[in-house]
């Protein structure tokens, strides 16, 4: 089984298992991976294997675009990409 969350500040109640037998067996029987490289996610027990996002990014382009919008100008592009990068962990 494979369970991948919106972020990794998440907690699973949808699979139906507590947390403890969620992650009794991660990573042989469960694979755990979540999005956003939480500050927590180092200190889990396993720790989670997450993609990291550059935040401050995100907010700097956000910021420009809602600018260029409230000036009525065009956005800087139809689609912005904010690289990432995939952290191995334990999970």
């Amino acid at each position: 089984m494979a369970v991948a969350t919106q972020e990794d500040f998440v907690r699973l109640d949808d699979t139906g298992l507590t947390d403890e037998e969620l992650f009794e067996r991660v990573p042989q029987d469960v694979a755990v991976t979540g999005y956003d490289d939480f500050r927590y996610s180092t200190i889990c027990n396993p720790p989670l294997t997450t993609h990291r996002v550059d935040v401050e990014a995100m907010a700097r382009t956000v910021v420009a675009q809602l600018c260029r919008k409230m000036a009525h100008k065009q956005p800087l592009a139809p689609t912005v990409v904010i690289p990432g990068a995939f952290v191995r962990r334990e999970s």
